[in-house]
């Protein structure tokens, strides 16, 4: 039996300005907590460290002694908060090191009204629409147009720097995850 649910989507700008309850003293506590994990009990760390040239407590460090300097009215939004830790955990390239974000964030995803798919054939590879969703319209953009840049970079370039978001212990399983991510 298919279950339906409500359609609760929405703009992405209108979630972030009204998303996240952390205060200051929760996400320091968040901070200092990754710390102890990653100091004191991530074994992996010296060599996540020596295979990807990755400093996270530093990284986390620097967060830290950010914040300190930071008020309840001058700290970003949650949203910078959370990715810049994402980033921290991700850079370790490890599956067993995830950083879950809360609510209102836990669950949430973001999409765009088409899907881009990597082709090949004989005369090379390339990137192509696919699918464009019910009521999306751009003049010469639908299913088969090809797809040379993403926000003025190389589209193969734009790839990349996608999967390096994902965690993964080689190129290939980081790129597999961020293609599985976005279908």
């Amino acid at each position: 039996m298919a279950h339906s649910r409500p359609d609760t989507s929405g703009e992405l700008a209108d979630f972030l300005q009204s998303a996240g309850l952390l205060t200051l003293a929760e996400r320091r506590l968040i901070v200092a907590q990754a710390l102890v994990l990653l100091e004191q009990n991530y074994v992996h760390l010296p060599l996540k460290a020596a295979m990807y040239g990755v400093n996270p407590v530093q990284r986390l460090r620097v967060l830290q002694r950010r914040m300190e300097r930071q008020t309840e009215r001058t700290m970003p939004p949650e949203w910078h908060f959370h990715s810049e830790v994402s980033a921290i955990f991700l850079s370790l390239k490890d599956l067993h090191t995830n950083y879950l974000l809360p609510e209102p964030f836990a669950g949430k995803v973001a999409c765009l009204p088409f899907l881009i798919e990597e082709y090949a054939d004989r005369d090379g590879s390339g990137f192509m629409v696919t699918f464009v969703s019910g009521g999306f319209h751009a003049p010469g953009f639908g299913p088969g147009a090809l797809v040379t840049h993403w926000s003025g970079i190389p589209i193969t370039t734009a790839v990349e720097i996608n999967a390096a978001r994902f965690a993964g212990n080689s190129a290939a399983a980081r790129r597999g995850a961020a293609a599985a991510c976005s279908r």
